[in-house]
């Protein structure tokens, strides 16, 4: 079928994707700093991101590496756009060396909170100037990359903005992880603010469907 590499592949979705993607026949390369993938490397470093998608002839990447959690991209801006942003330039940079053809970028369905209108599509504009997150900040940011890097470059893209994901192996921090963890323990489930708020959420399995 053919060569992925999915880059950031030991995570949530990344781990979900990978096994979509073999059951449907494809080569899957996990490209990561995590002990367990086929190849350990953090793609803010360019010259180790271009070797590891040498290795083989790869039909296209996908690419997870991002740092998701809402704190730690507040404690650590300057960590946050190196590993949200220029693991992806890197990336994109090797692609285009090394000839491969398209790049799958997981986006956030965060990014439509800086829409002004309240109904919205994938035509809809991104207002960034309305961005109040660093982390949606990073993904508006490397929405226009990936864009600029096809007219320039001509790599092909598809961006997929993943809505908020939950299921077995999501990070215990996430509001549903909380909730079923202390409902277990037979602990308070606490809701921030007057309990107006909602979210919409989709399971994992859900996510890797969605192959790009």
């Amino acid at each position: 079928m053919g060569n992925i590499a999915i880059i950031g592949g030991a995570g949530f979705i990344g781990t979900a994707t990978t096994y979509e993607l073999q059951s449907h026949g494809y080569d899957v390369t996990i490209i990561d700093v995590k002990e367990g993938s086929d190849i350990i490397v953090d793609a803010i470093d360019y010259k180790s991101i271009k070797k590891a998608l040498s290795i083989k002839k790869f039909d296209a990447v996908y690419m997870f590496a991002a740092i998701s959690d809402s704190k730690e991209n507040h404690i650590d801006i300057k960590k946050a756009i190196n590993t949200n942003i220029m693991t992806l330039t890197n990336t994109l940079d090797a692609m285009h060396e090394l000839s491969i053809p398209r790049i799958i970028f997981s986006s956030t369905v965060w990014v439509y909170s800086v829409c002004n209108a309240t109904k919205v599509n994938e035509d809809t504009n991104l207002s960034i100037s309305n961005s109040e997150h660093i982390y949606t900040t990073c993904k508006l940011t490397c929405e226009a990359i990936i864009r600029n890097y096809q007219k320039v470059r001509g790599i092909d893209f598809t961006i997929l903005r993943y809505g908020i994901a939950y299921g077995p192996g999501c990070h215990p921090d996430t509001v549903l992880s909380k909730f079923i963890s202390n409902a277990i323990t037979d602990k308070p489930l606490v809701v921030t603010g007057n309990g107006s708020i909602y979210r919409n959420f989709l399971y994992v399995t859900d996510h890797e469907e969605v192959i790009g």
